[in-house]
């Protein structure tokens, strides 16, 4: 079982803000729904985990008795004496901790930096590893599921992958090395771990989904009862406003030098505006959604509008400056490095609902639950991760789009009404939108990592398992070839040539190895398959020095072939 937690050079410098770093001090709105969840996790873990480690010292020593072997009753006795009493319990809460800042994707109290979601170490499970991620999938799904559906009404960045069965392995591998568990003793956890604690998941996360629904419940009722004492205080307002001398506000006091940092319409939104306009007619008696279009075009110079009282050339920058935000806002999310290129004509098809309800409601910048808001988030989210996930995501992107396209593809003289009494967004609820745009990203790009590596794990377990396999390929593979593999996925998606030459390749090697009897010099077909490995792994951005490490392996893995180690 390795476990081998270092970064490979080829992931090394592609760090970018923690959500943590993203978010600065403040605690946004949803950190309620966060907190309840956190202490659902803890207490859980707590009864779970602590009660793992409170019958482990026991557990060991009666293996310590029962072993011929003296390094093996060396290591069970260690190990009994590290986790005994208030070490168990400090083993506990850092396990939950860690545990937590992966939920999150927050740091660690303690830690020099954030959980980096791309360090290197593609784990290679256990069988019963590999059985309880398969076995709990559907558990899993369920989480992200009930995850969602709290993100779509209420800030919520929580990741259900953070409590699978391989989060949790990671998370313990990292308390054994923060507590200095290694060699025998930290093989001796896992397989305690193993055996004691992955059967009983199940209720783990049955506690979870029942604490997200209630956390659901709990912030629709709050997002209804803010919605009713919102209205409620709407005519008290206009009642007290009404006496009050005709003095400018402020967001018109302010209009000249807001006005001046208006950006012009960009070039896709003016490109899909245009081609609304061709669509249809622009002087029939129906106010249509290429008249709309014309007009939002003709904002930007002095001409009339049709289909209504006409705008003042000194207010138009304020639809404009919504027309603008609109575009940013899409053109941001859909140039993201993760999301598919090739998915841009259904991501434009959004682009015109997104501009008629950024005319007609401000919240759409300044509410971090607005539907329209999370449902482009999800849509990118889907996108970026339909790459590697196949056909599953690209249904479900196909379901959100329609969602998006039904319920806010607005009436055009409902928009049109709108834009005469709409009020501008201020500098600073601009800055905070874009930076909660900034955080969703970063959550994003995480979520697509993990799943790759999620995948890359699984092709490798697959793969290797039950099979003759020599410990140093399986290191090969876990610190070499398998972020090769997460690269390849990231950057071409499991269609591309480049990924499934190198699951080939992968697959060569297995083959070479399980026939090998050792033989020396090896035959050119295995000398070819080295030299074509280390060429890719090359050309992927390994160093030189790492890449005759990898080769040292291989050619380690050849020579004890004859004592093949079971995997």
């Amino acid at each position: 079982m390795n476990r081998i937690p270092e970064r490979t050079p080829m992931e090394q410098g592609q760090d970018g803000p923690t959500s943590a770093d993203a978010e600065g001090p403040q605690r946004p709105p949803g950190s309620p729904a966060v907190d309840a969840l956190r202490r659902t996790v803890a207490g859980a873990l707590t009864e779970l985990f602590g009660g793992f480690m409170r019958q482990l010292p026991l557990v060991l020593v009666q293996r310590a008795r029962s072993t011929q072997s003296v390094a093996e009753r060396r290591a069970c006795l260690e190990l009994a004496q590290a986790v005994k009493g208030p070490g168990g319990e400090n083993w506990t809460c850092d396990f939950i901790q860690r545990v937590e800042s992966r939920l999150i994707g927050a740091a660690r109290t303690g830690d020099s930096a954030a959980v980096d979601p791309e360090r290197g170490d593609v784990l290679l499970l256990t069988r019963a590893e590999l059985r309880a991620e398969t076995q709990y999938a559907a558990l899993i799904t369920d989480l992200d599921a009930r995850m969602q559906s709290v993100r779509r009404t209420v800030y919520f960045p929580v990741r259900a992958g953070a409590v699978s069965p391989a989060d949790l392995c990671h998370a313990l591998q990292e308390t054994a090395v923060a507590m200095n568990c290694s060699g025998g003793a930290l093989r001796l956890l896992f397989e305690q771990f193993d055996e004691h604690v992955l059967p009983l998941l199940p209720r783990f996360y049955r506690t979870l989904l029942d604490a997200l629904a209630d956390i659901e419940v709990r912030v629709t009722e709050t997002q209804a009862l803010l919605q009713r004492e919102t209205l409620r205080a709407q005519p008290m307002q206009t009642a007290a406003s009404a006496p009050a001398p005709a003095t400018a506000p402020a967001h018109a006091r302010a209009t000249p030098a807001a006005a001046s940092k208006v950006r012009p319409i960009d070039a896709k939104t003016r490109a899909m505006l245009e081609a609304a306009v061709a669509k249809g007619p622009i002087d029939g008696e129906s106010y249509s959604d290429s008249r709309l279009a014309a007009d939002l075009l003709a904002l930007q110079t002095e001409a009339p509008l049709s289909g209504g009282p006409d705008i003042p050339p000194e207010r138009r920058w304020v639809p404009l400056q919504r027309i603008s935000l609109a575009g940013q806002f899409l053109n941001e999310a859909t140039e993201d490095p993760l999301v598919p290129q090739e998915l841009g004509p259904q991501h434009e098809s959004v682009r015109f609902p997104l501009v008629k309800s950024a005319l007609t409601d401000a919240t759409l910048f300044t509410a971090l639950t607005h539907p329209l808001r999370s449902l482009v988030n999800e849509l990118m989210l889907k996108a970026a991760t339909s790459r590697v996930t196949g056909t599953v995501e690209a249904r479900q992107m196909a379901e959100v789009l329609q969602q998006v396209l039904v319920q806010f593809d607005l009436a055009p003289d409902f928009v049109r009404e709108a834009m005469l009494t709409a009020q501008p967004i201020s500098e600073e609820e601009i800055a905070r939108f874009f930076e909660g745009q900034r955080r969703q990203a970063q959550q994003r790009r995480e979520a697509v990592v993990q799943e790759a590596k999620r995948l890359v794990v699984r092709e490798l377990e697959l793969r290797t398992f039950g099979r003759p396999i020599p410990h140093p390929a399986i290191k090969f593979l876990n610190t070499s070839w398998g972020p090769l593999l997460v690269k390849r996925l990231l950057q071409h998606g499991a269609d591309n040539a480049h990924w499934r030459a190198d699951l080939e390749r992968m697959e060569k090697l297995l083959d070479e190895l399980e026939t090998s009897d050792g033989e020396m010099p090896p035959p050119p077909s295995w000398q070819t398959l080295v030299a074509e490995m280390s060429a890719e792994l090359s050309a992927a951005g390994m160093s030189a020095e790492r890449v005759k490490e990898a080769q040292a392996l291989l050619e380690t893995a050849w020579q004890s072939a004859r004592q093949r180690l079971p995997f």
